[in-house]
């Protein structure tokens, strides 16, 4: 039977490595691969951009209800009032299967290297970490493209909402015929103004039937780029008129969260002149399950001795998956090919 680690990781150690001389060191390994876990963990922009569920199946549908009709004024004696509720459009994410492995030579013990023995589990699951932020940042990345795919290393994933568009996109459609077509994505550059008409734009989305919701960014995800960090830092940071000598009050000043995240770069122009910049609001990600990170099997470890390479081999593989369902959650700016405001 495998051995259960912190955070669901599984691990079990072939016959052949303790006869094979590798037996005192398989502790030590599990110690350093449980404490990189927990580190990645702490400082994932993942578990903060998506919505993580465990699941059990092969894939997952995921949809919503739209909203029921409102509480009708009724008379004594009269029926109580009937209004309808339909299923939203629905989201199929497939789960993937991610492996990687590392070994540690006879020579590494018998010379007693300990640091080359902690850095092969630690450059694993720095690998294991960075892995699970890149694929995400490949949805976000092509989300900010306004394109319905993503690829990560050479696959493609998809990376529509349930509505069939692009997450960020201008033709977001009602499952409703005669329901209400609304965009979430705009080219403007940031500045005070544009940024409070993106916050307008987000608080006044409604559901498939056109009711309101009740939509509250909190959060501002960016590229690590020094210009657009400097103007949301002065849009969003600043307790008076920005940019200005003026001591006019700045209703925007300390209600955001910034989000910084360098690995949206590769998706970004660098010697372009306007960024793109995302308002969130990241209580409608959990509450909608509006974009969802789903853990079908966790971290799975086997030890092995490979002889004909006179190693002992760590083999590790896991199954997840990620996906965008309700756009609702996000709007995003200085979007290259998008429309003005």
């Amino acid at each position: 039977m495998p051995d259960i680690l912190k955070g669901g990781i599984t691990f079990t150690q072939a016959s052949n490595v303790a006869p094979a001389g590798y037996g005192d060191i398989q502790g030590p390994l599990l110690a350093y691969i449980e404490s990189y876990a927990e580190n990645w963990e702490k400082n994932s922009l993942v578990s903060r951009l998506f919505a993580t569920r465990k699941s059990t199946h092969f894939g997952e549908n995921i949809s919503g209800l739209t909203s029921m009709g409102n509480f009708v004024p009724t008379d004594e004696l009269e029926p109580s009032a009937a209004t309808d509720m339909r299923e939203g459009f629905e989201k199929f994410i497939r789960h993937t299967t991610f492996t990687n492995s590392f070994g540690v030579s006879k020579e590494m013990i018998a010379d007693n290297l300990i640091l080359n023995l902690e850095n092969a589990p630690k450059a694993f699951m720095n690998s294991r970490g960075r892995s699970r932020e890149l694929f995400g940042a490949s949805l976000y990345g092509a989300a900010l493209k306004q394109s319905k795919t993503a690829t990560y290393e050479n696959k493609v994933f998809d990376a529509t909402t349930a509505d069939g568009e692009a997450l960020f996109s201008e033709n977001h459609t009602s499952v409703y015929e005669d329901g209400p077509v609304q965009r979430n994505v705009f080219s403007d550059d940031l500045t005070v103004d544009t940024f409070a008409e993106a916050e307008t734009m987000m608080q006044n989305f409604t559901d498939d039937r056109g009711t309101e919701l009740k939509l509250q960014p909190d959060t501002i995800l960016i590229p690590n780029i020094a210009a657009l960090k400097r103007k949301v830092w002065a849009t969003v940071g600043s307790a008076n008129e920005p940019g200005t000598g003026n001591n006019d009050f700045n209703f925007l000043a300390g209600r955001y969260n910034v989000l910084v995240w360098n690995m949206l770069n590769r998706y970004v122009d660098p010697s372009a002149s306007v960024f793109p910049w995302v308002l969130i609001d990241s209580q409608a990600i959990e509450d909608m399950l509006a974009a969802v990170f789903l853990e079908r099997q966790p971290l799975d470890l086997f030890s092995d001795y490979v002889a004909n390479k006179r190693k002992n081999v760590w083999f590790g593989d896991e199954r997840y998956s990620a996906g965008f369902v309700n756009w609702r959650f996000a709007v995003a700016g200085g979007v290259e090919g998008a429309s003005e405001l």
